[in-house]
């Protein structure tokens, strides 16, 4: 540059600075230009003037702004129009690639999505079952992330969890029966332009420690965050209308005894009682109804009915409850089972800000009081969060969402509710239509799928896939003995054939357990308005109907510390026929969090709702015609009992393992008989 300037006449640092300044421009402009500034369409609409309108490839390239090489090599038949991109073409089709597209947002859909490193070994067996590449070349993370690129639809996300229980009730059927129900209900009583009327009351569990939120901080190193050690759940019952307005909160805190200073600082209207654990229960609830919700609620007008929509849980409901209800004009409609995630309102719009807001007040304050949250203050910054996050707006937004005002169920159908619902029995597969892959009584047996490619830096793994518990189970086998071949198609089969062959041994084998008809409350007040005159008089039967469980026997153990016969007398553990105190008859929790369950059953007949304590006799022991082993009777500590099912033909009965029959383990190739055949217990598959 120094050379140049010395020829140029003039100031050198002016012309200096012009050159420089026209080298920034030119350098700007190369970075603003595209690389590609043309679209697939109008590479094809230049092909087709040229090959059909009899076009120049000057003339076409100038008319549609496309290089004219790049147009002069589709013409020639050197590259393909179909390609896009410069360099070498996909390794499969797009009709392939489609194919296992298709396949992977099915299996995504039902809850066993794959993996990165699944995708690329999934690629490598279909190219080898094509006979496009072989083992000692698998595919690599470049074409992975090309294929993702090539296809949009597919995307690398975190999935979210989702309870197998809530996949399967989550169906289309049920979902449409709920609001068929629902609209009935809302005609019958004139209620489809009464926002203020329609109200939403569920639980939410909180903790004293919090989730903190994201802080700045410096990069050298992860920060720490002060938090209070984990303590008992305090339970908030939070109600609200489409209308946008919200009862104040009443609190559930852990305690024998109500103290004033648990509530210090609670927003106007707010109110609360103490359970033995913190969580709801019947009693509770019932005295959330009749005291705070009744006084609070709007719409309260001569003859104008009140819906109020809940989850079914067994807190929830009793004989009279619904007559209370019935007397005030309360419709008590009760949610379909394992569906509140979609269709309650303050699950889908408003406990979720809840828990963020209620995050983000525990962490200012302990910034700001350099103290731990405790059961004295976290009232208040409950009531905080709890007045932000059930805002009018986000009330309005929660109603809209689950499709109850303004009533529209297509907005529920929108999104992806039935999703692993649907797909789940698009894969299905019928017992009659697998494989007599059976032993004795039917029972499935192990169904090995197709040999797994995995990268160089791990080991090739063979995999199993059986039953357990209605779901699906891989394991690996490595070193069972069990040798699989990869998947090798004849090329004789036509494609289509081809590509079936292939992602139908893909596809995940849905084992279902036997539909056994048991009897539960929530298949009557499931998706219903148990305010009904029907609805309600079967509640009142099924309760009526119920068995009393047994009541416990009297544990024979000596206290640790004893100072006297006269102590021994007076701390002894009441006798069977004693009624159980109100307390703990009333102590059925809610549905704000995991329970520690201290007593076996409730012993008041209204509360015995659940099916849990109705053991059938196909249920218990064949040998010693029990549940729970004689054996354990007495047992003070927790022992988990072993059972195995008979696997003779027609015979399903169930054996205390190492109780009632000398076998004490069963393995998965086990061929297991109970003692009323005479036959050996145990014996193994040979393979």
């Amino acid at each position: 540059m120094t050379s140049y300037l010395l020829l140029i006449k003039g100031n050198p640092i002016l012309i200096c600075c012009q050159i420089m300044n026209r080298f920034d421009t030119v350098q700007a402009s190369l970075k603003r230009k595209k690389y590609r500034s043309y679209s697939p369409t109008q590479l094809t609409n230049a092909y087709i003037d040229v090959v059909e309108n009899k076009f120049s490839v000057y003339k076409a390239s100038r008319k549609y702004s496309i290089p004219e090489q790049t147009l002069r090599d589709r013409v020639n038949g050197n590259v393909k129009i179909e390609t896009t991109k410069s360099g070498p073409d996909p390794l499969f089709s797009e009709e392939e690639e489609a194919r296992l597209v298709k396949h992977i947002q099915q299996i995504s859909a039902v809850g066993y999505g794959y993996t990165r490193v699944e995708v690329m070994n999934l690629g490598t067996e279909y190219a080898i079952a094509l006979g496009k590449r072989d083992r000692e070349h698998p595919l690599s993370l470049q074409w992975l992330n090309s294929f993702i690129d090539r296809w949009p639809d597919l995307k690398v996300r975190r999935p979210k969890t989702i309870s197998e229980l809530r996949a399967k009730a989550t169906s289309r059927e049920s979902i449409e029966k709920y609001f068929k129900e629902l609209e009935s209900i809302l005609d019958k009583y004139d209620l489809r332009d009464k926002p203020e009327c329609i109200y939403n009351v569920d639980e939410k569990g909180i903790q004293h420690n919090h989730s903190p939120p994201y802080i700045v901080a410096s990069s050298d190193s992860v920060p720490s965050v002060i938090t209070a050690e984990k303590s008992s759940t305090v339970t908030i019952l939070g109600c609200g209308n489409a209308l946008g307005y919200q009862i104040p909160p009443f609190f559930v805190f852990p305690g024998a005894r109500m103290r004033r200073e648990l509530m210090e600082g609670c927003s106007v209207g707010a109110e609360g009682t103490v359970s033995k654990t913190g969580w709801s229960n019947s009693e509770i609830f019932t005295t959330y109804l009749q005291n705070h919700f009744v006084r609070f609620a709007k719409g309260r007008v001569t003859d104008q009915k009140i819906l109020l929509l809940y989850d079914g849980h067994r807190s929830h409901f009793s004989p009279a409850l619904i007559d209370w209800a019935i007397d005030q004009d309360i419709i008590l409609y009760v949610l379909p089972p394992h569906t509140s995630h979609i269709l309650q309102p303050m699950d889908v719009g408003c406990f979720g800000p809840f828990s963020k807001i209620y995050g983000n007040e525990c962490h200012k304050f302990q910034r700001t009081h350099a103290g731990s949250v405790n059961k004295y203050n976290i009232c208040n910054l409950a009531c905080k969060a709890y007045t932000a996050a059930l805002s009018p707006n986000n009330l309005r937004g929660a109603f809209r969402r689950t499709g109850i005002f303004p009533f529209d169920p297509s907005v529920v159908s929108l999104g992806n509710a039935f999703l692993a619902s649907d797909t789940r029995k698009e894969l299905e597969v019928n017992d009659d239509d697998q494989a007599p892959n059976s032993i004795g009584s039917g029972e499935q047996v192990p169904v090995v799928c197709d040999t797994q490619v995995l990268p160089d830096c791990q080991e090739n793994r063979n995999v199993e896939m059986t039953q357990d518990k209605d779901c699906l189970v891989i394991e690996d086998f490595q070193h069972k003995g069990v040798q699989t071949e990869p998947i090798h198609i004849s090329s004789e089969e036509p494609k289509e054939s081809l590509l079936s062959s292939f992602f139908e041994k893909k596809k995940p084998v849905f084992f279902t357990k036997s539909n056994k008809q048991r009897r539960s409350i929530n298949k009557i007040v499931g998706g219903k308005a148990i305010t009904e005159n029907s609805v309600a008089n079967q509640v009142k039967d099924y309760v009526a109907t119920v068995t009393k469980p047994k009541t416990t026997k009297k544990l024979k153990f000596s206290p640790p510390f004893r100072h006297s016969d006269q102590d021994r007398s007076d701390k002894s553990l009441p006798s069977e026929s004693s009624d159980p105190p109100a307390a703990l008859s009333a102590d059925q929790p809610g549905p704000s969090g995991i329970h520690v369950q201290q007593n076996r059953c409730s012993h008041r007949e209204p509360e015995c709702l659940s099916s849990d304590s109705e053991i059938e006799e196909s249920e218990k022991c064949c040998v010693c015609k029990l549940f729970e082993p004689k054996q354990l009777r007495s047992c003070v500590s927790i022992v988990f009992t072993k059972w195995g099912k008979c696997m003779f033909d027609n015979c399903d009965h169930w054996v205390h393992l190492g109780f009632c029959t000398e076998v004490r383990v069963l393995r998965r190739h086990d061929i297991f008989y109970c003692p009323c055949h005479g036959l050996p217990a145990k014996s193994a598959i040979i393979e």
